[in-house]
């Protein structure tokens, strides 16, 4: 009987992951209209990384591309399409790095910031406004459980490297959101939709 149950708990959180991505389908379109129209919601989190790790690392020079593959564990080439587009819509610059002269330090520019003001306006009203109903505790409760979720799963993916996707035969090619080397590429696959659109 607990192993049914234990199946049965796993059915119901397979349908409400399904459900959440449903969700965030269109929620990715509404994200990207009005000051935020000129950056895919990959690219947002890139430019957000950047500033973040920027900061943190002040003292040592600022932020690699390095950093940035190593934060989203993809392939160095995906983030230095990433990085390129932000360089190209102003909102980031490089600049040399005198200790290595094959590596730049990614910076935000004003743009770059004006951005990232106007993502967190957007998030903040639209978790305002989705747990207005929820109590601080609960809040706190999902968060906590849903960073736990993402620990665990994330540790079992790391203990399973080239696996491939459930359901499928191991002759089948990888999905195209994977790199070369087998690694997804999280949402900066957004990248390439944003550049193909130009």
């Amino acid at each position: 009987m607990a192993s049914a149950g234990a199946k049965d708990a796993g059915e119901e959180l397979r349908e409400q992951l399904r459900d959440l991505l449903k969700v965030l389908r269109p929620l990715r379109h509404q994200v990207t209209q009005g000051q935020l129209a000129s950056l895919s919601p990959g690219l947002v989190s890139v430019l957000s990384t950047i500033e973040k790790v920027s900061v943190a690392r002040a003292s040592a020079g600022g932020c690699h591309s390095k950093d940035l593959a190593d934060r989203f564990a993809v392939n160095p080439s995906t983030i230095s399409r990433a990085v390129g587009a932000l360089v190209r819509l102003g909102m980031v610059q490089r600049e040399d790095d005198p200790a290595d002269k094959r590596a730049h330090f990614l910076t935000v520019t004003d743009s770059g910031r004006a951005i990232l003001t106007a993502a967190d306006r957007w998030y903040d009203e639209l978790f305002r406004q989705t747990l207005s109903r929820w109590s601080p505790d609960d809040v706190a409760t999902f968060s906590a459980m849903l960073r736990r979720f993402t620990n665990e799963l994330d540790g079992y993916l790391d203990r399973c490297p080239g696996r491939p996707p459930c359901g499928t035969e191991p002759d089948t090619p990888e999905p195209s959101d994977r790199e070369p080397d087998g690694r997804y590429r999280q949402t900066l696959h957004d990248t390439t939709n944003m550049e193909s659109s130009r």
